[in-house]
């Protein structure tokens, strides 16, 4: 694992430093963080800790070597990193995003043979998390997932969740929940076809952008979702 870091919009970069030491144990093998973005914590006694969402292999059992997702953090800018919580087995590619409360939601690509999205929760700043539960309102496929907390200049629980929809990769879909992640009754197909990983951005107090994959993988592609008072307006393709 290597950190680097821009003061600059990403016009340079510093020289990428190891971290490798401090965020894996010797039993795994299998590592990558995401795919996505990291968050930063606003509110609680965690606030200003940086949380990346990671998974790894585990091979503590020479028969046996699962996926498991985990979250690594920085209480210091990032100078120093540390492992945080880690998960249960048959969790893999994470996203995390913080409630009005202060909690994390770490959403995970499944491994249960149910066809649905993996959860869990934090409420110590990613240390300790609760049992993984499956959320019935997320039909997806094994694959990818983004998840982001909407910022309207203040604490809130609206939330979006972009992933294909139902059991194969297609129909790329962005969610809509307005209590952190608990449900999600509101959707938007933003492309109908083959579809993959994806990775949304809040860009305005209405609108996101979602980039995924697309056409068995030969593309990638940029639509814009817009919200009005928390309800959907069509997407908007590029």
């Amino acid at each position: 694992m290597y950190m680097s870091w821009s003061d600059d919009c990403g016009q340079s970069w510093a020289s990428p430093q190891r971290i490798s030491e401090n965020v894996r144990q010797p039993h795994w093998r299998w590592y990558a963080t995401g795919p996505g973005n990291g968050i930063q914590l606003s509110r609680g006694l965690h606030a200003g800790r940086l949380i990346i969402p990671a998974n790894h292999s585990d091979h503590s059992n020479p028969s046996r070597h699962p996926y498991r997702s985990h979250i690594i953090y920085s209480d210091d800018h990032g100078t120093t990193w540390h492992i945080g919580g880690i998960q249960e087995d048959r969790t893999n590619e994470s996203s995390v995003a913080e409630r009005a409360n202060g909690d994390i939601v770490q959403s995970m690509r499944s491994y249960h043979n149910k066809g649905l999205r993996a959860e869990a929760v934090s409420s110590d700043g990613g240390m300790i998390w609760s049992h993984v539960t499956l959320n019935p309102d997320l039909i997806t496929p094994v694959c990818q997932g983004s998840l982001i907390s909407w910022m309207d200049g203040g604490a809130t629980d609206i939330f979006l969740f972009s992933s294909p929809s139902g059991r194969s990769r297609s129909r790329l879909t962005v969610y809509l929940s307005q209590d952190g992640g608990r449900s999600w009754p509101s959707q938007t197909l933003a492309y109908a076809g083959s579809a993959a990983y994806s990775n949304l951005v809040q860009i305005s107090s209405t609108q996101a952008l979602v980039l995924f994959e697309r056409d068995e993988y030969s593309k990638i592609s940029l639509s814009s979702v817009r919200m009005n008072k928390a309800n959907w307006l069509p997407a908007n393709q590029n």
